[in-house]
């Protein structure tokens, strides 16, 4: 039977199997053909018919990513999310909480740790206090000496950009692709940003500072496509933080955890296959 019969596979994917004795010569079947081929094709012609379904279920997909692709610029996702420290820039709270601590005297995995809380538990990252409560929290919890100038100093100065990463963003959006941050950081973040100017890369930018939450609360994600008018399936994150990931994956973001230049540029050329001669940007990156 398979021999007697062809499979003429149509620009929309509908499935037409014909008489190939009937049709030597012919450029298409006609309706007659067709309907003999499916009189003559029996249960083979719904077998090759629910093979097709597949095709064609995965011809649409593939024709979607292409249409996004094609409206968002060298991406197959519309919005590209960057968290900042950790992925913009070096991690430049943790860095720095480390170093105070061992100016101090005092151990600096438990005051890391102690940092990281007291910045959310003071309602300092979410805007609801101000750098004074917290350095002052800080200081009656864990025994630090210091002003604030001095440590903030000590913060600051190891949030330091990541030039092959900016060079990436610079690609990015010089093609077109639409640009985010979505960070928890403070009102430092503005002023990192009148040092080295990397908000002008992004379209927005989302400090929870001034959003009023933290990505440690789900919504937070929910606000941010909101404010930015896109569906979660057409926004792709990242960030350094796997709490953060698993967060905005349950929301149905597409997400890529960095943990390092090589494995970020290899998990973002799955979503910016257009991103031609990006392979040089993480060369001497970490």
């Amino acid at each position: 039977m398979l021999s007697s019969f062809r499979v003429f596979v149509m620009d929309d994917f509908d499935l037409v199997l014909c008489d190939s004795e009937k049709i030597k010569g012919k450029a298409t079947p006609n309706r007659e053909d067709t309907k003999a081929g499916h009189e003559r094709g029996g249960e083979f012609h719904a077998f090759v018919v629910n093979i097709f379904s597949y095709v064609r279920q995965g011809m649409k997909h593939i024709r979607r990513m292409r249409g996004m692709a094609e409206k968002s610029g060298p991406c197959v996702v519309e919005v590209i999310m960057f968290d900042f420290g950790g992925v913009i820039a070096e991690e430049g709270f943790k860095n720095g909480l480390r170093t105070i601590a061992l100016k101090n005297g005092l151990n600096p995995e438990a005051f890391v740790r102690e940092g990281f809380d007291l910045v959310h538990r003071t309602g300092y990252v979410t805007g609801r206090s101000d750098e004074k409560v917290y350095w002052q929290t800080l200081r009656e919890k864990t025994g630090l000496q210091g002003d604030d100038q001095s440590l903030r100093e000590d913060i600051l100065v190891h949030f330091a950009i990541r030039p092959w990463m900016i060079h990436v963003v610079k690609r990015l959006k010089e093609r077109g692709q639409r640009l985010v941050i979505l960070s928890d950081q403070t009102n430092w973040l503005d002023e990192l940003d009148r040092t080295y100017h990397f908000s002008r890369w992004f379209d927005q930018v989302f400090n929870s500072y001034y959003l009023g939450k933290s990505k440690r609360d789900p919504t937070a994600f929910d606000d941010a496509l909101n404010a930015m008018g896109v569906e979660a399936e057409k926004v792709l994150f990242v960030d350094d933080h796997p709490g953060n990931i698993e967060r905005a994956s349950q929301k149905g973001i597409h997400t890529i955890l960095y943990e390092n230049a090589k494995g970020f540029m290899e998990e973002l050329w799955k979503f910016c296959p257009n991103l031609h001669g990006a392979a040089e940007e993480h060369e001497g990156a970490e």
